[in-house]
């Protein structure tokens, strides 16, 4: 089977490191897998693809455009070559993922008489799209053969005539290869694009609380955003220089887990959480905000803990209670770990499978 994946880049993001773990396996399972991205062929892939993978980029646009004109004349010419793509390459199947994309391949497959799949990938109700976006997806999505998202959440958003296109399928947790050693809790760790969703300010602010009664602890926030420049001014503003550390972006997370005690998610809003799930699967104690994603994961008081969005305050209790009780966050810890085995890999691959045969069979 030709199956055609979209997606704009193939950056270090959740859903990009997603479609690359289903392009992998699909293509090791003998399928013919094309990957189309709308970046530059000077961008490598974040995450590994296997070499038998056709990877098609479709930007073959050097420099900044510096006009409005230039700008659509540039997109423009990328989805015409989209579509010139996806006629001439004549796949069974094309899935695409994440808002804007999805409609966009819609838009350019119209009429193509190709199943098209579509993956939301974090809850529409929470993430915002302009105006004209939020219309087109509403005209384009009944297009659609399915439209998948991650949770129960995700799907409460869409209409009643879209209800029975929608398949929730959750993103796979590897299982760890090496085990977490549970230790006193010192290195807090929390991992995300330093973004207004992630809502680090409101971790920061439960952190020096902590560090009055607790000095020894040490924070560190792996990530890259457009709210650096911003939160490392508050950790200035919070005299938290030398207890918490923003070192990028780093390719090995789990190895970056290993070293931590406790893993805290202050997320204002999520799809499925990722880098949560990974924390969970390694043993590592949680507290999470009880946003959409997070609470669709974590059984309050048993495999993790939660506590109301912004809410430093009890971000705070939450996170010294597990100070004060070291036996409470090694239990919680154990109780996450089955997480890997509640989304393991094949068991995401056969609900994927499943639905790719029933939108085959009904074309």
């Amino acid at each position: 089977m030709h199956i055609a994946l979209v997606i704009l880049t193939l950056g270090p993001g959740g859903a990009e490191r997603v479609l690359s773990q289903l392009a992998n396996a699909w293509q090791e399972e003998g399928h013919h897998i094309t990957l189309i991205t709308l970046e530059h062929p000077s961008q490598k892939p974040f995450y590994p693809l296997n070499p038998n993978i056709h990877l098609i980029q479709l930007n073959p646009i050097f420099t900044k455009p510096t006009s409005w004109f230039e700008y659509l004349k540039n997109i423009t010419t990328r989805l015409l070559l989209l579509r010139r793509t996806l006629k001439k390459e004549k796949p069974d199947l094309i899935l695409s993922f994440i808002d804007q994309i999805n409609v966009l391949t819609l838009l350019l497959t119209r009429g193509l008489k190709i199943p098209v799949i579509v993956s939301e990938r974090i809850d529409p109700a929470f993430h915002p799209l302009s105006r004209i976006y939020k219309i087109l997806r509403r005209l384009t999505y009944p297009w659609a053969s399915q439209i998948v998202v991650q949770t129960q959440s995700a799907a409460n958003y869409f209409s009643k005539k879209l209800q029975k296109k929608i398949s929730i399928i959750p993103n796979s947790v590897f299982t760890p290869k090496k085990a977490l050693t549970y230790q006193k809790i010192q290195h807090i760790v929390s991992v995300g694009r330093l973004s207004p969703q992630k809502d680090y300010p409101t971790l920061l602010k439960a952190f020096k609380v902590l560090t009055i009664k607790y000095p020894f602890l040490k924070l560190t926030i792996y990530g890259e955003g457009k709210e650096r420049f911003a939160l490392e001014r508050y950790i200035q503003t919070l005299d938290l220089n030398t207890s918490v550390h923003l070192p990028g972006i780093i390719s090995n997370i789990e190895q970056a887990l290993l070293k931590a005690d406790l893993f805290v998610f202050p997320s204002k809003f999520e799809g499925f959480p990722n880098a949560l799930c990974e924390a969970m699967s390694l043993g590592l104690p949680v507290v999470a905000s009880n946003c959409s994603g997070n609470r669709d994961i974590i059984q309050n008081e048993i495999n993790g803990l939660l506590f109301p969005i912004g809410n430093y305050k009890i971000l705070t209790q939450q996170i010294e209670r597990l100070l004060f009780d070291p036996f409470e966050a090694q239990r919680i810890g154990k109780k996450a770990k089955n997480i890997s085995q509640t989304y393991s890999e094949q068991k995401i691959l056969t609900l994927w499978h499943a639905l790719i045969k029933k939108v085959l069979q009904s074309t």
